[in-house]
């Protein structure tokens, strides 16, 4: 009977296969996202190019082609994203990008924004989480694992 029981475990695993612990990975036009396996894909999202979540945490990203804004670094566009935002912010950089996180009051309930900011090729993304303030302890070390795993092309 057990070597039935580890057979039909070992077939299942077979089966199944050995899948990443992060999740999986998205991409959405020079950009390349590894997502927890339990972000669902949402809609909506103010013309965003991607809107993922769970839960207590959403993620969206929206890519600017960099055609009109010539000549124009990734400090100085993260500068002009949170004057343009007129947030108090102080960027830090992030592997290939910059973060920084801000707080608001959406319809009575405080939301912490946790910001980031990317240069590829073609484009500028401001990738933006955002939680009830009182869920960040909870989602940070997520919003710190997909961050490391952003790969800009």
């Amino acid at each position: 009977m057990k070597r039935r029981i580890f057979a039909c475990l070992l077939v299942a695993l077979l089966l199944v296969g050995c899948s990443d612990p992060v999740g999986r990975a998205e991409t959405h036009k020079d950009l390349t996202l590894i997502l927890p396996a339990d972000f669902i894909e949402l809609t909506g999202g103010d013309n965003a190019d991607f809107l993922y979540g769970r839960h207590s945490l959403v993620f969206q990203g929206l890519a600017e082609s960099k055609e009109s804004l010539e000549e124009m670094t990734l400090q100085a566009y993260t500068d002009q994203v949170i004057s343009a935002n007129k947030k108090t912010a102080t960027p830090k950089t992030s592997g290939a990008g910059y973060v920084f996180t801000y707080d608001a009051t959406v319809d009575n309930a405080v939301y912490t924004y946790t910001v980031a900011t990317y240069e590829t090729q073609e484009n500028f993304w401001i990738l933006q989480f955002y939680c009830p303030k009182d869920t960040l302890a909870e989602n940070q070390p997520e919003i710190d694992i997909i961050l490391e795993g952003i790969q800009p092309k």
